[in-house]
């Protein structure tokens, strides 16, 4: 039976309508769908090294096994320099902890020089760690395998139930965001404080996150991070980290006699955003309106939300501020916590080596800020730039 010519064309019309409306959600969907495909494709990588591993790591040995294991070469992305071999929970913390829903774990990363400054870190905060350390596969492996035994073996108690170390060993010294990366993945919590080794922390934020359920609700449902200001000692002034700023009066008052700044106060654009004579007044949580591009917060975050580390970003300048910005065009909200903070332990830097890496990551920098522009703006709309 033939259908009416009217008929006809409404059905005609009607499937031109629906294949278009197709394959415009397919279009938006496209962005959604690759970032699942590198989702799983991570998640099956650090799978298969989980494999590879046995359960108990608590007693680390140096014998024949170990060292066949830390020689295993794995490919791991195509933006993380090549070989390099990755052992998580090379140490593992026991399982008699206690997880809620409120647990914030530090994600760090240390070489071997710096494991007593982690140390320093573990005694004014009894949280838990998950920490990338990195070892250069050089003439001095095996001591620095050995330095590590020992600290394990001398501060166990302190280690045993609060720290899981994920050990990474290649050429390449400086791998920043792969590392992070890397603390955060294998982290035991939905929460993470992302956090450079050589800062303090003498609040107890999981119990103020306890205390606080509007702010724990943002957090879980991975909508917002809630930043801590950084502080550290006014010119390089390095006093013992058992005499920083216990508690928000005490920051007042060093503040009020300009005895510390800002963290990295000649580098503003790396944490003014933050608004710390704000955050001095404040007793309640603020929102950041407006950021510098190269804003580069300690923050609280949920781990399964918030947009990955750029691999691509290696040695020092804009490894951070490229993951922070990221973070912002994906539309995470950027609030101050009102009461916690960071202090820095001061230590010197080696200025010639990073004023090299950092004209090369500024350089970078820029055709990240591109792309990463582009991705967000086909992802949302026109309408919804931020």
């Amino acid at each position: 039976m033939k259908l009416p010519s009217n008929i006809s064309f409404g059905w005609k019309s009607l499937l031109i309508i629906v294949f278009l409306f197709t394959l415009l959600c397919w279009n938006l969907s496209l962005q959604d769908v690759e970032d699942e495909i590198r989702k799983s494709e991570r998640d099956a990588y650090f799978k298969k090294l989980l494999d590879l591993k046995e359960e108990n790591q608590q007693e680390i040995l140096l014998d024949k096994t170990l060292l066949q294991n830390l020689t295993e070469q794995f490919v791991i992305g195509q933006n993380v320099l090549q070989p390099t071999k990755v052992t998580p929970y090379f140490f593992k913390m026991s399982n008699n902890i206690k997880i809620e829903k409120h647990t914030v774990t530090v994600a760090t990363l240390i070489t071997v020089d710096r494991l007593p400054i982690l140390l320093n870190s573990m005694k004014t905060f009894d949280g838990l760690y998950s920490a990338t350390l990195h070892i250069l596969s050089d003439d001095n492996l095996t001591t620095n395998l050995i330095t590590v035994k020992s600290f394990i073996k001398e501060n166990f108690n302190v280690l045993k139930d609060r720290l899981d170390i994920h050990l990474i060993i290649d050429e390449y010294p400086r791998q920043f965001n792969f590392f992070r990366n890397v603390a955060r993945y294998f982290s035991r919590t939905d929460l993470i404080l992302s956090l450079d080794v050589d800062f303090i922390i003498n609040i107890d934020f999981s119990k103020n996150l306890q205390d606080s359920p509007q702010v724990l609700e943002k957090l879980l449902v991975g909508s917002s991070v809630f930043i801590l200001p950084a502080f550290e000692f006014k010119n390089g002034l390095n006093k013992p980290y058992t005499m920083f700023p216990k508690n928000k009066q005490e920051i007042k008052k060093h503040w009020i006699n300009r005895d510390i700044i800002i963290f990295h106060g000649n580098l503003n654009k790396g944490h003014v955003s933050t608004k710390y004579r704000t955050w001095i007044k404040k007793t309640v949580p603020y929102k950041i309106q407006a950021r510098s591009y190269k804003y580069e917060p300690y923050a609280i975050f949920n781990k399964h939300t918030v947009p990955w580390c750029d691999e691509r970003f290696t040695g020092y300048g804009n490894n951070k501020a490229a993951w922070w910005y990221e973070i912002y065009l994906a539309g995470i909200d950027f609030y101050v916590l009102p009461f916690d903070f960071v202090f820095h332990q001061y230590h010197e830097y080696d200025n010639k080596v990073r004023y090299s890496e950092r004209r090369k990551n500024t350089s970078k920098f820029k055709q990240f800020s591109k792309e990463i522009c582009d991705k967000y703006k086909a992802l949302f709309g026109s309408e919804n730039d931020r």
